[in-house]
Order: C-alpha cells, then sequence, then structure tokens
C-alpha cells in the first residue's frame, strides 16, 4: 500500500495521482456530454501547520479543489489562521468524511504505537486516498529517526488503516523551500 518507488509509465503516474470524482448525483445527459460533469474534488489537510498550511496554499491556487482543514480544535485553528475563504476548516473527523483525499501534515511519531495513535485519531478513512507528509522522528531538538526498524512509518501507517490507499508524498521538501504550483493530477 505505500509506494516508496517511482510509478513505471506515466498512465501509472496518472492513475495513482488522479482525484477527480464525476458526481454521483449529476443530471443525465447525452453520453457525449456526460465527461464534462465534474465537481470539485476536496482535499483534507490534516495539520494546520507551515507543511500543511504551504500545500493547502498551493492547492487552492488551482480552482480545482475545495480544500478543507482538519483540526482537533477548529475554533483554535481559526484563530490562528485568521478569516480566509479559500478553505473551510472542520474537525479532523468532520474534514475526513467531506474528503475525496487527505493530506496527513501532522508531526510524525518515531514508533509503532506513536504511528498508530495517529492513524487511530483520523477516524473512518475506508476507500480514502491518504497522502502521508510525516516524518517519523522525535521531536526537536533531538530529531532522532526511525533506526533499526523493519518496517517504514509510512508501513505502519497502512498496516493501522488497512481500508485506505496510503501514499508517501511531500515529505522530502521542507515548507521553508520555494513552492511550486501543486497540481494532483499530474
Amino acid at each position: 500500500r505505500v509506494r516508496d518507488e517511482e510509478p513505471k509509465t506515466s498512465r501509472e503516474h496518472h492513475r495513482l495521482c488522479q482525484i477527480f470524482v464525476a458526481h454521483p448525483t449529476a443530471p443525465a445527459l447525452p453520453s457525449s456530454r456526460r465527461s464534462i460533469i465534474m465537481t470539485k474534488s476536496v482535499v483534507a489537510i490534516v495539520g494546520a501547520g507551515q507543511v500543511g498550511m504551504a500545500i493547502a496554499g498551493n492547492l487552492v491556487k488551482d480552482a480545482t479543489y475545495d480544500v478543507v482543514i482538519g483540526a482537533r480544535d477548529p475554533a483554535k485553528t481559526a484563530e490562528k489562521l485568521g478569516a480566509d475563504a479559500t478553505w473551510t476548516i472542520r474537525t479532523i473527523p468532520e474534514a475526513i468524511a467531506a474528503a475525496d483525499a487527505i493530506v496527513l501534515a501532522v508531526p510524525g511519531a518515531v514508533d509503532d504505537a506513536g504511528i498508530q495513535a495517529t492513524a487511530a485519531s483520523l477516524g473512518a478513512c475506508a476507500g480514502k486516498v491518504i497522502l502521508d507528509a510525516t516524518n517519523p522522528v522525535t521531536p526537536f531538538p533531538a530529531l532522532a529517526i526511525r533506526w533499526g526498524e523493519t518496517t517504514s512509518g509510512g508501513e505502519v501507517l497502512a498496516a493501522a488503516l488497512p481500508a485506505a490507499h496510503v501514499y508517501k508524498a511531500f515529505n522530502t521538501v521542507g515548507s521553508a523551500a520555494p513552492q511550486p504550483r501543486l497540481s494532483l493530477t499530474s
């Protein structure tokens, strides 16, 4: 369930990254026009720190996505982020329920129990695409990496969420790096 290698073909890459979903309640149209009835994809960003907000900022630049920020305390997060009509802020379970895809951008845990606790905090994720941007390291200043384990943090997360589709993404470039335009479809 966790992809560490590059897609082998452009078709496979497109299939892995495409998140568009045809709206299930769209009125019936002739088949030649049916494919243009699309809704905006909803992407939930779980975590309103530097990484989560850098990704959210890039996604809202593209009118293709609606962004929902998932937070433990939506009121506190709204106060921190200020008034912004480009996204909505909800509890984590509400954001995940509304989303087509989820970007997990919370501080990573270094041990299996911590990673499993993060997975449990997400709630119902069955059938969802989860882009895991976490890094399994201890808090600053130690920043100890998950060494000596036989599984990666992404593998532990995927095992804890067996009905979800977990992929590692966005965890190798810091939030302070220049942010290129982000598209989840190419």
